[in-house]
């Protein structure tokens, strides 16, 4: 029988976990509104302590006008999976309604005189790092046939202007098959006609599609002569909704799975589901296929940065890259923000804390400016490549066409338009060594993207690397 003790105890030899949000830090985001004090993670560091729970002790709560609605907890449960028990000692209060600025700041000042509380912060809320520049006609709009836009699709032409998906398309194995894609974010229509290779669809919320349309089609639309084509168009596509019940590891919203009498909110816009909903796409997932991120929070300074930031989701994650061999890319978020910057701590040092992932800023695509960091992208050394941030061709939205289940944009941009410019070339990248019997590391193939590709145009001095030339790439990979 497998021993669980010795493989929790070399998980977390590898993971970095002297990283904590301190009480400064905390108090920062309350004052800048960046935070949603209507709920807060705590991290226990002894899960035997008596104390453990005990947050109604806790002084500065017992004038409270509010009540904890639930209060989420990964203990000394025995039956977690591997993925799950890099969130053991994480606990999630939420309450009936915010707390005002002094009862959270209070509240913060009393857990972190605690022995046993390592750290509390509470939580931003989660949003996509994309956006959508165009407009949509309100008339009615006759049905028609979709055009082929594959000529509009800039990023799949050979480099410099493209990450040369075509070049793959040539080679066994470099349209991504065999490889499995998960995105985690909002929602997805998968009834989109050019949207076909989904092997799994989790739950969906109600509308809020658009988004997770438009990545699958840069990823994986067919090659049919019609729409767009995905720069790994024959990977198996799954997806996960980071907002609503999959029966993920801290329950819905508090609920627990079966209980129908709870009747909390349907949706968690929180990193507490994000984290646990991570762990249940680890488990569908093997070595060598991928993990799509394509959301950001307010962090400190009170701008978007990436969700690894906080420690449920990078544990998560650095579980997954260095123990499951599962890659992973992600937005580095559309906050203007310099990720080096001394607020972070270290946060997203490299050398310090490394989640495994290739984090993705976005680069303007068009004209002299082709290849710059586009304004809003966030930038640093920890930033490992660049997909295009504006106006790329896809499905959804219906600015470009309209039609049922076959809408398609000509101006998704942000963050989001360029991390799965990033993956697909990952997928077909990774595509390619499954097919020679290869499983390339998250290591090998973040190393292999900083090595080649387009650089950035000048000035370069907020880094955001290289646009992916898949050939050059190829060439130091499997050709040495």
């Amino acid at each position: 029988m497998r021993n669980f003790t010795l493989l929790f105890a070399a998980i977390f030899s590898t993971i970095n976990l002297s990283f904590a949000h301190t009480l400064a830090e905390g108090k920062k985001m309350i004052k800048l509104k960046a935070v949603d004090t209507g709920s807060i993670i705590i991290k226990y560091s002894d899960l035997n302590d008596k104390n453990v729970r005990s947050f109604w002790n806790f002084k500065s709560v017992q004038n409270f006008e509010t009540k904890t609605l639930f209060k989420n907890f990964i203990g000394n449960e025995k039956n977690l999976s591997p993925a799950a028990d890099a969130l053991r000692g994480f606990q999630e209060l939420r309450f009936d309604k915010p707390l005002t600025k002094k009862e959270a700041i209070k509240l913060l000042e009393d857990l972190y005189s605690q022995e046993n509380i390592e750290y509390a912060v509470f939580n931003p809320k989660v949003e996509e790092a994309g956006f959508f520049e165009g407009s949509i006609s309100k008339n009615n709009v006759e049905p028609s046939e979709t055009p082929d836009f594959e000529s509009k699709q800039y990023h799949l032409n050979a480099a410099p202007e493209g990450v040369d998906a075509r070049f793959s398309w040539e080679i066994p194995g470099g349209t991504g098959k065999g490889v499995k894609i998960i995105d985690m974010e909002t929602g997805v229509n998968a009834e989109h006609e050019d949207l076909e290779k989904f092997f799994f669809v989790s739950e969906l919320p109600r509308g809020k599609v658009d988004h997770g349309t438009a990545v699958a089609g840069e990823m994986v639309a067919k090659r049919d002569g019609k729409g767009v084509t995905g720069i790994s168009y024959e990977a198996d596509y799954g997806f996960y909704s980071r907002l609503v019940d999959n029966e993920n590891t801290w329950g819905r919203n508090g609920c627990k799975p079966g209980d129908d009498e709870c009747t909390e909110q349907e949706e968690d816009p929180y990193h507490k589901g994000v984290a646990a909903n991570l762990a249940k796409v680890i488990e569908k997932l093997e070595a060598g296929d991928l993990i799509v991120l394509e959301m950001h929070s307010p962090g400190p300074r009170g701008q978007y940065i990436p969700n690894e930031y906080w420690n449920p989701v990078y544990r998560i994650l650095k579980y997954a890259t260095s123990e499951k061999g599962i890659h992973c890319v992600a937005a580095a978020g559309n906050g203007y923000e310099d990720l080096d910057h001394e607020d972070y701590n270290k946060a997203f040092d490299p050398e310090f804390r490394d989640s495994g992932c290739v984090l993705v800023g976005a680069a303007l695509s068009s004209g002299e400016d082709r290849h710059k960091k586009a304004g809003f992208s966030n930038y640093g050394k920890r930033v490992d490549a660049f997909g295009y941030g504006r106006g790329v061709v896809t499905t959804g939205y219906g600015d470009l066409h309209r039609g049922s289940d076959a809408n398609y944009t000509a101006t998704f941009s942000g963050t989001s338009s360029a991390t799965p410019i990033v993956g697909g070339a990952m997928a077909a990248l990774l595509g390619i060594g499954k097919e020679r019997g290869i499983t390339l590391t998250p290591k090998e193939l973040r190393d292999a993207l900083r090595k080649t590709g387009t650089p950035q145009k000048e000035p370069n001095d907020q880094r955001i690397g290289n646009l992916p030339d898949i050939k050059a790439a190829f060439t130091l990979l499997y050709e040495k």
